[in-house]
């Protein structure tokens, strides 16, 4: 559990897969292994790691230590994970680095690159609620209209 902390501790935030790699680097265990160690210790109530209830293909999980919060290395980090797997998450956050941050709502529905009901797939509602709850982005109305 040390070298897993290690490693995000001089890393930053980062998928399972990828502490896996660092981790069996250090150790010689296997990856199958120390995932499982790292699924174990996020679902633990007093942990010092958390992940974000996010769906990466391969069932991968965003891991970060709870101590190092929400920064901006976490969040430069969330998108190039999201990039790295070619997440539905990806699309979004890399329009919010191309727009400052701001985006009106129904643009955000196209830029998010998702369609809205194809059976299957992760619709732009949900997309948006996801990363609205876990504070990436917030509804603000100007002009009466809604921007993210």
């Amino acid at each position: 559990m040390k070298n897993i902390i290690k490693v995000i501790e001089n890393n930053g935030a980062m998928l399972s897969s990828d502490i896996a790699e660092e981790v069996s680097k250090i150790t010689g265990e296997n990856h199958a292994t120390i995932r499982r160690k790292i699924s174990r210790e996020c679902t633990k109530k007093d942990s010092l790691l958390g992940h974000l209830n996010l769906k990466f293909p391969h069932k991968e999980n965003f891991i970060y230590l709870k101590s190092q919060g929400f920064n901006e290395e976490f969040f430069t980090n969330l998108k190039n994970a999201a990039n790295k797997t070619r997440s539905v998450y990806s699309y979004i956050l890399n329009a919010f680095d191309c727009t400052n941050g701001v985006i009106k709502y129904n643009k955000a529905c196209i830029l998010s690159g998702s369609p809205s009901k194809i059976k299957g797939h992760i619709g732009y509602n949900t997309i948006i609620g996801i990363l609205n709850r876990i504070n990436m982005n917030d509804y603000i109305f100007l002009s009466g209209s809604p921007y993210l």
